[in-house]
C-alpha cells in the first residue's frame, strides 16, 4: 500500500501550528533579552559579583545558534554600542566566556587571559562545539598535572596540539543532501550542518529565517545513510 501525500488542509494546518509556535517561541525570546539586558545594564562591573553577574548575562545574550541579541540588534557590534560601551567583539566574548566557565575565585587567582586558553583546551579535550561549563581545574588535566599548575604558553601548546590532531570526516549522503537543500535558500546559506552519532545538529540559525528552516525540513528528501 502506498503512503498518501499530505492534503493541501492538513498541510495547511501543520503550518498554522508551526507559526503559532514560533510566534510563542519569540514572545519568551523576547522576554528573556528583555531581563537580562536590565540586569546587564544595572551591573556596570565595578564590583567582583557586578563583574561576574553582569558577563554571565551577556553570555547567555550571545552563545547559542540563535544568539538571543539578534531579536533587538542586527549585530553583535550594535548590541555592544548599546550595552557594552568600551568593549571589543573580542573582549565581550572572552568574558563572557570566563564568566560561564570559572568561579569568581579561579578569575581573581588566574586573570581573564589564563582562563580563557583554559576553557579552550577544555573544549578542544572535550570534542566539544563549546568548552563544559563549571570547569574544576583541579580535576582538568593538561599532559598527566592539573591544569591549574600549567602556565599559559603550556594551555595553548596542549590546545594547539589536539586541534591539529583532529581529522574531519566525510560528509555522508544525508549530510550531503541537507547542505544541499539548505543553500537553496538565501538566508539558510550560512547555516552549518554537523553529522553525529544520534543525529545531526544545524548551527547561525537567524531568527529571521527560522520559519524558511521549518519549510525545508518539511520538505527535503533524506537519502540512507
Amino acid at each position: 500500500m502506498t503512503k498518501r501525500k499530505p492534503t493541501e488542509q492538513t498541510t495547511a494546518a501543520s503550518m498554522k501550528e508551526l507559526a503559532l509556535g514560533l510566534a510563542v517561541a519569540l514572545a519568551k525570546g523576547r522576554a528573556e533579552l528583555d531581563a537580562l539586558l536590565e540586569r546587564i545594564d544595572a551591573s556596570p562591573g565595578g564590583s567582583d559579583g557586578d563583574w561576574d553577574a553582569r558577563w554571565e548575562a551577556v553570555q547567555r545574550v550571545i552563545e547559542g545558534d540563535a544568539p538571543l541579541y539578534r531579536l533587538r540588534y542586527k549585530t553583535l557590534g550594535a548590541f555592544i554600542g548599546a550595552h557594552l560601551a568600551g568593549e571589543s567583539p573580542r573582549s565581550v566574548q572572552r568574558n563572557a566566556l570566563v564568566a560561564g566557565c570559572f568561579t569568581q575565585a579561579d578569575l581573581a587567582r588566574h586573570g581573564v587571559a589564563w582562563l580563557e586558553a583554559a576553557a579552550l583546551y577544555a573544549q578542544a579535550a572535550a570534542g566539544a562545539e563549546r568548552p563544559p561549563k563549571a570547569i574544576d581545574l583541579d580535576r582538568l588535566k593538561v599532559a598527566g598535572k592539573r591544569a591549574r599548575d600549567c602556565g599559559l604558553g603550556e594551555l595553548r601548546a596542549a590546545r594547539k596540539k589536539l586541534v591539529g590532531g583532529a581529522m574531519r570526516t566525510k560528509a555522508g549522503p544525508r549530510e550531503t543532501a541537507l547542505r544541499a537543500a539548505l543553500a537553496r535558500r538565501a538566508a539558510l546559506r550560512g547555516v552549518t550542518v554537523s553529522a553525529r552519532a544520534e543525529g545531526v545538529g544545524l548551527g547561525a540559525i537567524p531568527w529571521e529565517a527560522v520559519r524558511a528552516l521549518g519549510a525545508v525540513l518539511a520538505k527535503v528528501t533524506l537519502p540512507a545513510g
